[in-house]
């Protein structure tokens, strides 16, 4: 009596490949493959699904507040700069020491912003002065220095909020409404806040802006090393290089390379300061969106679990280490469909593998999992 041969065993490459449509390797690979490729499973597709957010978070720059649209940031930052030097207000980028740690700030050398600049935005009976840059149309650009110890003497937290957090909360909350004309509001108008350890720019379309929580554009950053020594004072002097910024006359031409030199020296100062916030916000969105995508494969591997429970099930000798290797499998086809989504339509990226991954589990509930019981 011949004996009936097994059919040879797929190649695991095989069914990996396979299990980018079929759920049927998908099965087979959780059930009967070693459990560190589920984890290499697991690791591949969550790679990919993140990849679209690191691509493109690696892709921003501090310099991205300097393209259009502007909304005059450009004017107010260049008159900013030059009302700097001609009154002789030095801010200005030190290290300090302290219990040794280097700490880096910025500086108002001379102590003179307050008695140079008298507009001043009171919250909470602390009065917060600023420069002011306006055009034809009206105001439209707000620069504020606000320094370590400006503090709320209203606040009751035993560690009180900073000045500076104050004051940018206080931005973000107002509104505005034309159409009500005995109390309008306070319309928002972009800004630069200039704290000594960290600063805000927030950019505000003025023709539609109604709340500062509505912002066109917004830029976060820290000083750092690199920016030792930098004075906004001398942003009109010498641009980044070191190079004479030619003055400033009538001539078109000069002008244009006047403008160019003192831009030089702002997009330099917004990409260095923004290099430690891009780092922190990459690894943290990593962690976040890791974890997330980690926990939905987990809890689709146990509901893979409790749904071949039924005592009628011939699923049922599914153990729960295979029901999750099998969604660890299932994740590179949502993981890799992500990552094309993602790429084309950035904004729906982070969702697009948890709703994706509940697709596949779905489908693959309805054949594999809970299969119809024949009579």
């Amino acid at each position: 009596m011949k004996k009936t041969k097994k059919a040879p065993r797929k190649q695991t490459w095989r069914v990996i490949l396979s299990s980018l449509f079929s759920n049927n390797a998908v099965v087979e690979g959780g059930r009967h493959r070693a459990w560190y490729i589920a984890l290499i499973m697991l690791v591949l597709g969550t790679t990919a699904a993140l990849a679209p957010s690191m691509i493109s978070i690696g892709k921003t720059s501090g310099a991205d507040i300097m393209s259009s649209p502007q909304y005059s940031f450009e004017n107010g930052r260049l008159e900013f700069a030059k009302e700097l030097n001609t009154k002789s207000v030095s801010l200005k980028v030190v290290s300090e020491e302290e219990d040794g740690v280097t700490n880096y700030r910025l500086k108002n050398v001379g102590d003179n912003w307050n008695s140079v600049f008298e507009d001043k935005t009171t919250v909470n009976s602390t009065d917060y002065h600023y420069y002011s840059y306006s055009a034809n149309d009206g105001e439209k650009l707000r620069v504020y220095y606000v320094p370590l110890g400006t503090d709320d003497p209203a606040t009751t937290d035993d560690e009180g909020l900073s000045g500076y957090s104050n004051l940018l909360e206080y931005l973000s909350g107002l509104t505005y409404d034309s159409t009500n004309e005995e109390a309008p509001g306070t319309k928002p108008v972009s800004f630069i806040v200039f704290g000594e350890s960290t600063y805000r720019v927030t950019l505000y379309n003025p023709t539609t802006v109604t709340k500062g929580s509505e912002y066109e554009k917004s830029l976060a950053g820290l000083y750092t090393k690199k920016l030792v020594d930098l004075d906004f004072k001398d942003f009109v002097i010498k641009d980044v290089n070191g190079n004479s910024i030619v003055g400033l006359d009538e001539n078109a031409a000069t002008f244009s390379q006047y403008r160019a030199g003192v831009d030089s020296n702002y997009k330099n100062f917004f990409i260095e300061s923004y290099r430690t916030v891009k780092t922190m916000t990459f690894w943290t969105n990593v962690g976040v969106f890791a974890g997330t995508y980690v926990s939905i494969s987990l809890a689709m591997g146990l509901i893979i679990f409790i749904m071949t429970r039924g005592k009628t099930s011939p699923t049922r000798d599914w153990t729960f280490w295979q029901s999750m290797a099998i969604s660890f499998w299932a994740t590179l086809s949502p993981g890799l469909l992500t990552f094309i989504i993602g790429l084309l339509m950035p904004q729906y990226a982070s969702m697009a593998f948890i709703m994706l991954l509940g697709m596949r589990i779905m489908w693959m509930s309805m054949k594999q999992i809970r299969p119809p019981v024949t009579r």
